[in-house]
């Protein structure tokens, strides 16, 4: 069983490779960010018509849980080719650990995306992770479809992670009580 389900992991990663823009593949390098070793950060790009959203996920280094507690954030935006900023976000509130800004990119190419953010219990403290360098297809539906299958395929990666995580669990709760009826029949 295991073996089959990293046989469909390597085809589904393969598949994505081919199907979709291989420059955003290696633009993004790091899509996740940990800030202070207190927090993870994870930016995710999805095409909306001629806009990009960009998402934002907060969440605690120790426990992988989402931040819940209110988040303000500010983004900049600098293209990297012009070496200025293009976009400059007022304060955005994060609701559940989830940020997002949608924003109309005018040109193709390498951008730099910066983010700032606050925690509102602790005011004050201003926390700014390593800025992403992302591939921007500006305003090009006909290329979207790639970025579409990137997140097809995300997710049926997710699905098989989580079930290959369950059996492996359901596995060992069974050996842990089988385990533990061994040890207390030789007490």
């Amino acid at each position: 069983m295991h073996d089959r389900i990293i046989s469909v992991a390597v085809l589904l990663v393969a598949s994505m490779i081919l199907c979709s823009d291989i420059r955003l593949l290696w633009a993004h390098g790091e899509p996740e960010k940990v800030v202070e070793g207190k927090y993870v950060i994870s930016l995710m790009l999805v095409p909306q018509g001629e806009e990009m959203s960009l998402r934002f996920f907060f969440r605690d280094f120790q426990t992988g849980q989402r931040l819940l507690v209110p988040i303000s954030f500010h983004i900049k935006i600098r293209d990297h080719q012009a070496q200025k900023f293009v976009f400059e976000s007022p304060n955005i509130r994060a609701s559940n650990g989830v940020g997002e800004l949608v924003y109309q990119f005018s040109l193709d190419g390498f951008y730099e995306v910066f983010l700032e953010f606050e925690k509102a219990d602790e005011l004050g403290k201003i926390y700014r992770p390593d800025d992403w360098y992302v591939w921007v297809p500006a305003g090009q539906t006909a290329e979207a479809h790639g970025y579409y299958g990137i997140i097809a395929i995300s997710g049926l990666l997710v699905a098989i992670s989580g079930m290959a995580w369950w059996s492996r669990r359901k596995r060992n709760r069974g050996k842990r009580i089988h385990g533990a009826s061994v040890s207390k029949e030789l007490r």
